[in-house]
């Protein structure tokens, strides 16, 4: 009974830890279809000097907290080009990075910015980004409700103005918002949907995102084989579009079914190459989580094994 409690509590834990990670980064999705699809587009339309939006970009992703300072002087100098879109941009990108630090009135603030500014300007494709951006906000600070309503605004404008990729990923937030919310018929739903549509129009850069959306509604289903199926070929997804964090998660994913599974030695190699990815790409954050999990691996395989 108490290995068994200790087994128990060991998994929880994780869980919790996975949420968390799970919060911190509700927007990555958004972005990572960057190497595939959008860095084209930022390439094409990018100001002078050029390169200078992609780069801000990465430096977005990679580095959030380093990143506000750059992100305020490109907001700047789009102010003097009279870039209203660019400006728009940047203050979604700000807000994302306020959001990945946990300061979320600032992150609410900047998304409300760049809505005025999409409004104001008739900008359709930003005014829609900026909505969702309102859900991520939303869903941050944990009010679901709220996050899945401007997620259904930007799904019905997406739609309205015909912009396949802002309907892909309305219906990739909607998923993950009813997942969260425990109701994981209509994520199933929602969730097949979008990779239907990731296939179809080759948004390559989502299906690591939605193959771990649609592997954690199965492993709450605890259909464990079907799981590390959809984990799996997220992962795979992951490593061919180069992308270090979604590469670490689906590792992260992966071990941890196998943990439910009490298949100790193949999870622990899976948190090992996690862990050294992190390390690799100095992802602090990333590596402190998987730090978490191989020491809970230890403890249940000395408890239970």
């Amino acid at each position: 009974m108490i290995l068994a409690k200790c087994y128990n509590i060991t998994l929880r834990v994780i869980f919790l830890l996975n949420l968390i990670l799970l919060l911190q980064n509700s927007n990555a999705f958004a972005y990572e279809h960057l190497f595939k699809q959008d860095s084209v587009l930022i390439r094409r339309d990018a100001p002078s000097p050029k390169g200078l939006r992609y780069k801000i970009f990465m430096k977005t992703y990679s580095s959030p907290v380093t990143a506000i300072s750059s992100i305020q002087e490109y907001i700047e100098l789009m102010v003097q080009k009279n870039d209203v879109e660019s400006e728009s941009y940047g203050y979604h990108l700000l807000g994302y990075c306020y959001g990945k630090i946990g300061d979320y009135n600032k992150q609410k603030k900047a998304f409300l910015e760049s809505l005025r500014i999409a409004c104001e300007n008739d900008l359709r494709k930003r005014e829609v980004s900026a909505r969702m951006d309102l859900g991520v906000y939303y869903e941050g600070i944990g009010d679901f409700d709220m996050a899945l309503e401007y997620y259904d605004i930007g799904f019905e404008m997406a739609k309205a103005i015909n912009n396949k990729l802002l309907t892909t990923r309305a219906t990739i937030n909607i998923g993950n918002i009813y997942k969260v919310k425990g109701e994981y018929i209509k994520a199933l739903q929602f969730l097949k949907e979008a990779i239907n549509s990731v296939k179809e129009n080759k948004y390559i850069g989502y299906y690591a995102s939605i193959s771990y959306h649609l592997g954690d509604v199965h492993e709450q289903l605890e259909d464990y084989q079907k799981a590390l199926e959809y984990y799996e070929n997220g992962l795979k997804w992951a490593e061919e579009t180069a992308i270090s964090s979604r590469t670490i998660e689906g590792l992260h994913k992966i071990a941890e079914v196998k943990l439910r599974l009490k298949l100790w030695n193949t999870s622990y190699h899976c948190l090992k190459k996690a862990d050294s990815i992190s390390k690799s790409n100095k992802l602090k954050y990333q590596e402190a989580i998987g730090n978490y999990k191989l020491g809970f691996l230890v403890v249940g395989s000395v408890v239970v094994g």
